[in-house]
Parts: C-alpha cells; structure tokens; sequence
C-alpha cells in the first residue's frame, strides 16, 4: 500500500514537471516568432529603399544599437555662398578670354556681343535650375541625385555611362587647363621674387599644397575662403584694366558690326558651361532648409548676373 501510493506522488510529480517543460518551451517559441529575425525581409527593403511611414510597422522592434563613433558633422552654404562660388568658378577664366575674343577680325560691335552673352548666360542659368529641379524630383526628402549621370538615368535617357565619361573628360581638360594657368602665374611671381625655382617645381609645390587638399575635401564650403580671394583678384583685375586699358589709339568699332571673328566670341562664350559638372554638388550642398529649386535659381540668377 505504502510502495502504490509512493508511486502515485511520483507520477503525479512528474505530470506536473512535464506540464511546466511544456508551458516554457510554449513561451519561448511564441518570443522567437516575434523576434526583428523573423520579420519578413520585404519590408526591409522598403524602408531601406525609403518607404513611407504606412509601409513601415508602428512599433519598432529592432534592438537598439549604440553608436560607436560620431559622424562628423556635414557643412553645408548659404544660397548666398553659392553665388560666390559659381563667380569664382566662371570668371577669372571668362573675363579676360571674353574681352580677347570680341576683338578678334574686325571686333564684334558692343550689341552683338551683349546679345551672345545674355543667350549664353540665360540658357546656362536654367540647364542649372533643370539640373536642380531633377535632383529634387530623383529622391526622396530634398536629396539630389550624386551625378549627372544619375538624372541621366532618371530620365531615361540611353548611354548614362557616356555622360560620366564625358564629365570625367571635361575635368581632366580643366585640370590641365588650370595646371598651366597657375604655374604660368606662380612662376612669374617667383621668379619676380628672386627665387631660383622651376615651373616644374611651382606647379608641384601648388598641387600638394593647397590645390590638393580643396579638391579632396568632403565637401564645398572649403571653397567659401578660396573663392572670396579669388573675388578680390577679380576686382583688383577689372579695377587695373579700368585705370590702365582706357585708350584712343585703337579705332572704335560700330555698335552692330558682326565679322568672321563673332564666331570665335561665341567658341569662347561656352565658358558659361564650365561649371555644369558640379550642377548636382552646387544643388546637394545648400543647407537643407534653403534646399529647394527656386533659393538654387535665385542664388544662379545672381552669379549668372555678375558674369
């Protein structure tokens, strides 16, 4: 009697254990399938493709993650800034060819030469707005498209590689083009200096030191210090040229002559294009609370109206 009952206890004991294994083995597959690894991988890939607020579950279940370094933070320029940096980039090549170039054959007459500048400056002014214009429309929350060759594709337009070859092209040629520009300079003002260096040597010393370091920056508001020296040298150009370029010894040319050389002031003109390859940067760098078409068009209107 006594061995029956013992044995009783003992399997109404191990009912209950088994009934408690059970019951925790329940709750642990019910967290498990409630778990961020089991969410489907589609939605994911929404939110990361930038899914709105709808396609996204209301509660976060992703375990929270520490950040292990902070970003540095991003700098961004003033419509105002912007203006500044497109002056610097389009005149100090513009002025001086320009002024060469109305005089080439018998000289283009003053309104012929005005009516090409405002043609060329107008249609660079709005493939600028357009670019930006794109940018905003390609993405989500005000971001611009990385390249022009993203809009390219944006638009479905055929060949978007040939557009960053052709960019890369054009910014080989400008290297080049300015390499010669300031060691030309440079060196003059060396050897005026007294110092016994190289053209060679200049152009090597400029790269290194302060031209590699503005081209490799994260961002454009490096060249907000840059680019207002290069204004003040403008200044200090048109002002000598003002003083100094007043004469009476040349015969004054007619006010609507257009010649041969016409076409080479309009070769020249297309240097209102030059700054076109950073048309997205110029867009994607605005501080974004002033990161809409119309502040990047109002900030184009006032470089294009300096030019």
């Amino acid at each position: 009697c006594l061995y029956s009952c013992a044995s009783g206890k003992m399997r109404a004991l191990r009912r209950v254990l088994l009934g408690a294994l059970l019951k925790c083995a329940t709750a642990d597959v019910r967290r498990r399938n409630q778990s961020p690894l089991s969410l489907p991988k589609r939605s994911h890939a929404l939110q990361l493709r930038g899914g709105t607020s709808a396609a996204a579950p209301t509660t976060s279940t992703a375990p929270a993650t520490t950040p292990t370094s902070v970003k540095k933070k991003h700098a961004y320029i003033t419509p105002r800034e912007l203006t500044q940096i497109m002056v610097a980039d389009l005149a100090p090549h513009g002025m001086l060819p320009l002024a060469w170039a109305a005089t080439r054959g018998a000289g283009t007459g003053v309104v012929p030469a005005v009516l090409l500048l405002a043609v060329f400056a107008s249609s660079s002014a709005y493939t600028l707005y357009l670019a930006a214009q794109l940018a905003e429309a390609g993405r989500e929350a005000r971001r611009a498209a990385p390249a022009l060759s993203e809009l390219w594709r944006g638009a479905k337009l055929p060949l978007p590689k040939a557009v960053d070859a052709m960019v890369a092209l054009l910014c080989g040629g400008c290297c080049v083009f300015y390499a010669a520009f300031a060691a030309d300079l440079f060196y003059a003002l060396a050897k005026r200096l007294g110092l016994g260096t190289s053209r060679e040597m200049v152009l090597g010393v400029l790269t290194c030191i302060p031209l590699a370091p503005l081209c490799l920056g994260d961002d454009l508001s490096v060249l907000k210090y840059s680019s207002l020296a290069g204004l003040l040298g403008i200044a200090y150009t048109a002002s000598f040229i003002g003083k100094n370029g007043v004469t009476t010894d040349v015969a004054p040319i007619p006010a609507t002559q257009t010649c041969s050389g016409t076409l080479v002031l309009a070769n020249t003109l297309v240097v209102a294009f030059l700054c076109h390859y950073n048309a997205v940067q110029y867009y994607r760098e605005l501080s974004p609370r002033r990161r809409t078409p119309d502040k990047f068009r109002r900030a184009v209107r006032g470089g294009v109206r300096f030019f």
